[in-house]
């Protein structure tokens, strides 16, 4: 299978602090390939880097053999590439219905498609569609938030802890969406959540203080206790699952 992104060496600074050492990965077209590893391993950067917005020093990024590295945010995102980062980026005082039409290429002609299209894949946002943004639910923001990226059908989509603080019922509705889009576009996920990560993804890439360490599927990574302890410091309980 040809990978749609290509990722080699990444090095990135911020400020005088080197966050990315070496972090190498490949990712399939309509797969889910997650990004796991502890806390300020480097899973955020590697995002931001590949979206444009820190330059890798040295490393290339590819993108359908187009190399993206060094290029702008904007011309990134013409190429096909959605980003949804942890911290929303939603319009708080507009409704759910002003976020998703101001997130629409003023292109696009196909506005009510698009938009009941959105709302297929995320019920709950239905019921909220005139309520401003600032007062949803965190399940509904995360909703509303994936929705508004995935509004302009991206190619490839980067997605930075979706799960993060919301309830199971919220998780799994996020994983389900997240699962019905593999067959139109590809995702990296960025995840802290390993049952959902090991429920959805097909690949995973384990980063450790800012270098790859591990890649492979992710059927075998989570198959192997040795491996989520190695990497994550998972403990596995009597029936032999990851807690």
């Amino acid at each position: 299978m040809k990978a749609l992104l290509e990722v080699e060496n990444l090095h990135t600074k911020i400020g005088q602090f080197s966050i990315l050492q070496g972090v190498s990965l490949s990712v399939c077209e309509h797969t889910i390939h997650v990004l796991l590893g502890r806390n300020g391993a480097g899973k955020t950067t590697t995002l931001r880097t590949m979206m444009g917005y820190l330059r890798p020093v040295p490393g290339i990024i590819r993108f359908e053999d187009q190399e993206l590295t060094g290029i702008a945010t904007f011309r990134i995102a013409r190429y096909g590439i959605g980003y949804m980062p942890e911290d929303h980026n939603l319009f708080a005082n507009l409704t759910v219905e002003e976020n998703l039409l101001l997130s629409l290429p003023k292109q696009d002609t196909h506005v009510r498609s698009q938009i009941a299209k959105m709302l297929d894949l995320f019920p709950d946002l239905r019921v909220a569609w005139r309520r401003p943004a600032g007062t949803l639910s965190g399940g509904q923001r995360q909703m509303l938030a994936l929705a508004s990226v995935l509004v302009s059908k991206p190619r490839l989509l980067l997605v930075d802890e979706p799960s993060k603080g919301l309830s199971p019922r919220f998780v799994e509705r996020i994983g389900d969406a997240l699962e019905q889009l593999r067959s139109e576009t590809t995702i990296v996920l960025v995840e802290q959540n390993f049952y959902l990560a090991k429920r959805i993804g097909d690949y995973v890439t384990v980063l450790d203080e800012g270098h790859t360490v591990y890649s492979g599927e992710m059927q075998s990574f989570a198959a192997s206790d040795e491996l989520q302890k190695r990497y994550l410091g998972l403990q596995t309980d009597k029936k032999g699952g990851a807690k």
